[in-house]
């Protein structure tokens, strides 16, 4: 028996170690305020990462982490680690002279992922005008929020995300991301407590067979085939309930 749990343990060990992410220690400089600050960066993830439970959600590691969010605690400046420092000469303009008026009190980037996101989205909001942008920042907004059991929150910036994603399928410009969108829209009305029309959007999308142009047709039966199974995984959480 003893020799059956210390097998167990150890395999229980090495699935984690195979399906793990890694940091590392990072110095950054604001190119805000020139302020340097130890960050993290990722140091290694796998492909497993999208078929962890958030996918349901069209939420993905490392957005579901605080360590991807940084933020300046001179100058307050909080974005995406992917965004920290690559905006153009005229946004970094713009973000420097509206920061002091946000009047930001975030503490830096030790505070909570709700306290980065609340800072980012204002920051966002000084030049950020892409749809597809907003619609994925609030369906982020809404995984933290919920985990941190802000439910009425985590229902509204939700709705913001669905509300977006109906616009884009509107526009002909996001013809190409129909399946997609479809998904996202089904997705947000199931977790906003809407399951019927999540399950008519499900019966739209699922017989899309999507293809963008800029794919080769590998990539574009994979994307198929894992929006296919998104698909049917979100009816199942519907159906079971």
């Amino acid at each position: 028996m003893k020799s059956r749990l210390i097998f167990l343990l150890a395999l229980a060990m090495m699935i984690s170690i195979v399906f793990a992410t890694t940091w590392t220690d990072k110095d950054v400089t604001c190119l805000v305020c020139g302020e340097n600050s130890a960050f993290k960066e990722i140091a290694s993830y796998g492909s497993y990462i999208y078929n962890w439970p958030e996918k349901l959600q069209f939420v993905y590691w490392p957005t579901t982490t605080s360590f991807c969010l940084y933020s300046c605690p001179k100058c307050k400046y909080s974005v995406f680690m992917w965004d920290f420092n690559k905006v153009g000469t005229d946004t970094l303009v713009i973000i420097a002279r509206e920061l002091p008026n946000l009047k930001l009190t975030i503490s830096g980037y030790t505070a909570s992922m709700i306290e980065k996101l609340e800072a980012a989205e204002k920051i966002y909001k000084l030049y950020k005008t892409d749809l597809d942008f907003w619609c994925r920042f609030y369906r982020v907004m809404g995984y933290h929020y919920e985990l941190m059991s802000e439910k009425e929150k985590a229902r509204d910036v939700r709705l913001w995300a669905l509300s977006l994603a109906d616009s884009m399928l509107k526009m002909p410009e996001y013809d190409v991301k129909k399946k997609e969108l479809l998904y996202i829209t089904a997705a947000m009305r199931y977790y906003t407590g809407q399951d019927s029309v999540s399950l008519r959007e499900i019966g739209l999308g699922l017989p899309i067979v999507s293809h963008d142009p800029e794919m080769d047709d590998e990539a574009n039966e994979e994307t198929n085939k894992y929006l296919n199974e998104l698909f049917k995984e979100l009816k199942d959480s519907i159906t079971i309930k």
